[in-house]
């Protein structure tokens, strides 16, 4: 295998939904972040990718079709000069209703207090796991946290302003015809058109991850849920 489709889009764009939607159009499997629950050794990957080393994409992703969110999105641009015929889409929402979303769910949590607590849960009966796990959220808070939005989340005009410059730079960044600027409320119609399928007769479009997940008390036994515990 080798990657079709590269996600750029930011977390809490609707990232979930669009790897459910272009794994139900045959486009899986799909990298995400919760695959470093079950594959742990990404991190092999991912910190020397990070770093500027050479690493072995092909070997890396030979089982997966695509890739979605986080850490995919900030290594975007390498992935599609190795993978030059994929897809790239660019999943977006209103600005003000991103951050309103953003600021309740992920950095509301905290991404470090997040990994605290999922590596403490793993300890007991996988190290390695609960070190990777913190490895993957640091990496997260340099990049992302404190990287791209240089430790400012909390100024909502920066973060809104860092948020809608990461969209224009993406759209300056590829080939019109590899591209799809798209958002999750759209449907299936615009991504099918993009990839070349057709829309699935009567199956209706999938809503993933809405907020209220991040602050119910079996937010730990989803994590553990989807990731096969």
């Amino acid at each position: 295998m080798s990657l079709k489709i590269i996600g750029t889009g930011l977390s809490r764009t609707g990232t979930t939904t669009l790897r459910k939607v272009i794994e139900e159009l045959g486009f899986g499997p799909c990298y995400n972040s919760g695959e470093i629950i079950t594959k742990p050794r990404g991190m092999e990957f991912w910190e020397p990718l990070e770093q500027g080393r050479t690493v072995n994409f092909d070997s890396f992703f030979r089982n997966y079709n695509a890739i979605i969110g986080f850490p995919g999105y900030i290594f975007a641009q390498e992935l599609f000069e190795k993978y030059p015929d994929a897809k790239v889409i660019l999943s977006l929402r209103d600005p003000e209703e991103w951050y309103e979303d953003i600021s309740n769910t992920i950095f509301r949590a905290g991404p470090n207090q997040a990994s605290k607590v999922l590596a403490k849960a793993v300890r007991e009966f996988d190290a390695y796991l609960a070190h990777c796990i913190e490895r993957f959220y640091s990496m997260h808070i340099r990049t992302i946290e404190d990287g791209y939005f240089e430790g400012r989340f909390t100024e909502k005009d920066y973060t809104i302003k860092r948020y809608i410059q990461w969209n224009e730079d993406v759209k300056k960044m590829y080939p019109p015809d590899s591209l799809l600027v798209y958002q999750v409320t759209e449907g299936w119609k615009p991504i099918c058109d993009f990839l070349g399928v057709p829309v699935p007769e009567g199956k209706p479009f999938p809503h993933l991850m809405h907020p209220d997940v991040f602050h119910q008390t079996e937010f730990l036994d989803v994590i553990k849920k989807e990731s096969g515990f």
